[in-house]
């Protein structure tokens, strides 16, 4: 059977060939074109119906194919294919219609993807997008006129995106986004112009920004802000170079201070300041275990109100109280059980002014108030119901002057009162409406001396003398114009 195909050979003058013609139908439809020195086939020229140019494929020795140009009808460059032992691995460059560079797509070698580059109408780069073996993008570089660096961004196998990351002119990092498996923002990092990280941004489903981490020039974790969806700061966190927590501030919706916390190097709780509308209102100590040591309240206007030291159960040891000029004004012991065992309160010079001693049943069993000398001056005693029982009151060398006793009711009930050597000098008594009922005169050695005797109308009744060896001497009488009736001596 013959064929329709057809064959033009021509010969160089050194009668080595050149090329060969493939003809069908009087149309050319192939070209062969060989090396000059070696005879070796070096290209083919592919042509259409219309006997426009197609393409022409380039090759090495052994007929080992290098590339290939597809044209337009135009004559235009369509595209190029770059071979590599006859296999499609290197690259294909694409071309408009105005024979301007559109892209190029460039093979592994290792066949694990493709990288395809686009270009602008000035001929310079704009993108290359990076597939996986799949075709599956992986990421894409942008690039500004100039081809510098724009950004790069990342993606997942599902086709959702992985991350962004921007560039500065000069090319260093600028921002880096991620993005979660839903494609939603999932957080943000900033870089200054020398290539350290400045902060990272996290962000929630609704992109609102969940915290914010900041860094120092070493790379060093510097602060965390913890923000609601309002935007406003929740909690801000405050590390030390070496990367331990050393504060937490915490604020309210409206911004304001609501609390501050200070921890030691190994991030255990030191203190913790509680503020209101902004204001310093205690702050709390803590031993190594966490457990409270003492605490500090504040007054609105910022001065010391209270400093209450805690034992190391917690429980409150004792509290000490400051006016708000510094001065102390009073400290308060406690009991194990918490209840008040005594209070001591203080002048503003800072000397002692009163002590009050409590029962456990929280009753005031006894209060002592100083003198300038910080002896006692007066001492109040008090039954276990809380009523007044007697007063002992002291000179300022310290001895007994005179001691007042009480009923439970608060009527006075008797009077002692003592000489200059504490000792006993005379007593009165009297009656539940606090009427003076009688009068005990002691001597030095404590005998009895005489003793008066009132009416209920407090008018003198009688007197009755005693000796020293306490044997009744003498009695008189009175009436009750407080004249003198009658004497017997006895």
């Amino acid at each position: 059977m013959k064929s329709n195909l057809e064959l033009k050979k021509y010969y160089r003058v050194n009668k080595t060939i050149e090329k060969i013609e493939y003809y069908r139908k009087d149309r050319a439809i192939l070209d062969l074109f060989f090396n000059k020195k070696n005879g070796i086939l070096e290209k083919i020229e592919l042509y259409r119906e219309d006997e426009t140019l197609e393409k022409i494929g380039y090759y090495k020795e052994n007929r080992i194919l290098e590339k290939v140009e597809y044209y337009k009808k135009n004559i235009t460059k369509n595209h190029l294919e770059l071979y590599k032992a006859n296999i499609m691995i290197e690259k294909i460059e694409h071309y408009k219609e105005d024979g301007l560079l559109k892209m190029i797509e460039y093979y592994r070698e290792d066949e694990s993807g493709i990288n395809i580059e686009h270009y602008r109408e000035d001929g310079t780069l704009k993108d290359i997008q990076y597939y996986r073996k799949d075709r599956i993008l992986e990421k894409i570089r942008y690039y500004k006129q100039g081809g510098i660096l724009e950004k790069i961004e990342y993606y997942r196998e599902n086709g959702l995106g992985l991350k962004i990351e921007y560039y500065r002119e000069n090319g260093t990092l600028e921002n880096r986004f991620f993005h979660k498996k839903d494609g939603t923002l999932e957080k943000a990092e900033c870089y200054k112009e020398d290539g350290v990280l400045e902060e990272i941004l996290y962000y929630r489903t609704d992109r609102t920004i969940e915290k914010i981490k900041y860094y120092r020039e070493d790379g060093s974790l510097k602060n965390i802000s913890y923000h609601r969806n309002d935007k406003t700061v929740k909690e801000m966190e405050y590390y030390r170079e070496d990367g331990t927590l050393e504060m937490i501030e915490s604020c309210k919706e409206d911004g304001i201070l609501e609390s501050i916390s200070y921890h030691r190097a190994d991030e255990t709780i030191e203190k913790y300041e509680c503020y209101k509308d902004g204001i310093l209102e205690d702050i709390s100590y803590y031993r190594k275990n966490e457990t409270i040591k003492e605490m500090k309240f504040y007054r609105t206007n910022g001065t010391l109100e209270e400093i209450a030291y805690h034992k190391e159960d917690e429980t409150v040891e004792r509290s000490n109280y400051y006016r708000e000029d510094r001065t102390i004004e009073k400290i308060v012991y406690f009991r194990s059980g918490q209840t008040i065992e005594k209070i001591q309160y203080y002048k503003r010079n800072g000397m002692i002014q009163k002590l009050e001693c409590y029962r456990e049943n929280k009753k005031l069993e006894s209060r002592a108030h100083y003198n300038t000398n910080q002896t006692i001056e007066k001492m109040e005693h008090y039954r276990e119901n809380g009523t007044l029982e007697g007063i002992m009151y002291y000179s300022v060398n310290g001895v007994t002057e005179k001691m007042e006793r009480y009923r439970e009711d608060g009527v006075l009930e008797g009077i002692m009162y003592y000489n200059v050597n504490g000792v006993v000098e005379k007593m009165k008594r009297y009656r539940e409406a606090a009427i003076l009922e009688g009068i005990t005169y002691y001597r030095t050695d404590k005998t009895i001396e005489k003793m008066k005797y009132y009416r209920k109308n407090g008018i003198l009744e009688g007197i009755m003398y005693y000796n020293a060896n306490g044997v009744l001497e003498k009695i008189e009488r009175y009436r009750e114009d407080g004249t003198l009736e009658e004497i017997k001596n006895c």
